[in-house]
């Protein structure tokens, strides 16, 4: 079963939530396809997925944690669309269930981590950088267990 999600962003959507992106414009930078059990674990391939992720993001980390929302009910942030998103289907409830933003310096210049910590030396080294952050998993009324150990901090990683 393949999980389809309504690709409902609207103008007016992105207006009221500040963000003048084009989401037509979003593609996956690197393929990730895996099955276990009854999860699949993939890349957002499409602006519907990616829309899907960051209203995942903005259920968790606004509402259920702040106990506020935001216009558009969607946690978006100038990254995203350089970044690839993990995101995790319930193949038998076709609901997505987790998501992690993935970060790369092959597709990205900046990172959300120069925001919060002072990393240029680590930046300024060789090599490849991947950064995981945002990450998020429904809560547990939704899947029927505790939630998954997926955690909301941010790493940034040499490859």
């Amino acid at each position: 079963m393949r999980m389809t999600i309504a690709a409902d962003v609207t103008p007016s959507v992105l207006k009221q939530a500040e963000v003048f992106v084009e989401f037509d414009s979003f593609r996956p930078k690197r393929a990730v396809d895996a099955t276990v059990g009854r999860y699949r674990i993939k890349t957002a391939e499409s602006p519907g997925e990616l829309l899907a992720a960051l209203r995942l993001r903005h259920e968790v980390f606004f509402r259920e944690r702040l106990g506020r929302t935001l216009p558009g009910e969607i946690d978006f942030d100038r990254f995203d669309l350089f970044a690839d998103h993990l995101i995790v289907v319930d193949e038998e409830a076709n609901r997505l269930i987790a998501t992690y933003r993935m970060l790369c310096s092959n597709f990205a210049r900046r990172f959300y981590s120069e925001t919060e910590f002072e990393i240029e030396g680590f930046l300024a080294a060789g090599g490849v950088k991947l950064e995981l952050g945002r990450g998020c998993t429904v809560s547990r009324r939704w899947i029927g267990r505790s939630r998954a150990p997926i955690s909301s901090r941010c790493w940034i990683l040499r490859i």
